[in-house]
């Protein structure tokens, strides 16, 4: 277990756009007992910049701030890096550095579960996808059709009877809409 605990523990730019400073502070505490010197091990590209004095002193319980820019040559794509801070004893915090264009980026409710149905018995759910993105996205279901009751199996239908075991049995499962376009913070049951 480390001395030094990062808050937060991944510096993540979203929504960059080309030619625009981005900046994110984050906390290095010293967690230990005793007094911890740490500097900081920059970033490898220059796309993003670290600040923190050569060498800081940081007492048991304390923290200090360091200051992590982003800055972006061209739009459209993403960007990835890592820095680290080192103290006194020789342990080194990697932190993971991530830069992300505008993107959809699509939640859902939890699983849905129909449970037992009977043959003949319908039943729907609703399932609802929010884009909490910064960017509008398509988005597509795509589901497995269920497998037919193969012969000579059976089950009871609604009416309690069995089927006869020459009848095979196609479950339907139907989707709609199968897509649809989200703008940000939009949603769709």
């Amino acid at each position: 277990m480390s001395d030094l605990l990062l808050e937060p523990s991944q510096i993540s730019f979203e929504g960059i756009q080309a030619g625009v400073t981005y900046v994110i502070e984050a906390k290095v505490q010293n967690v230990s007992m005793s007094l911890r010197k740490v500097r900081l091990i920059p970033p490898k590209t220059e796309h993003f910049q670290a600040k923190l004095s050569s060498m800081v002193s940081i007492p048991p319980g304390l923290s200090v701030t360091l200051s992590v820019y982003f800055t972006a040559p061209t739009a459209g794509r993403p960007y990835y890096d890592t820095m680290g801070v080192k103290d006194n004893t020789g342990n080194i915090m990697e932190i993971p550095l991530q830069a992300l264009p505008p993107h959809p980026q699509f939640q859902c409710s939890p699983s849905l579960d129909f449970g037992i149905l009977t043959l003949g018995q319908s039943t729907s759910q609703e399932l609802t996808i929010r884009n909490t993105g910064s960017a509008s996205g398509i988005f597509s279901l795509l589901y497995d059709q269920p497998t037919p009751l193969v012969e000579g199996e059976s089950s009871p239908q609604a009416d309690g009877e069995t089927p006869s075991s020459s009848s095979p049995v196609e479950p339907v499962l139907s989707v709609s809409p199968e897509s649809c376009r989200l703008d940000p913070g939009q949603s769709e049951k």
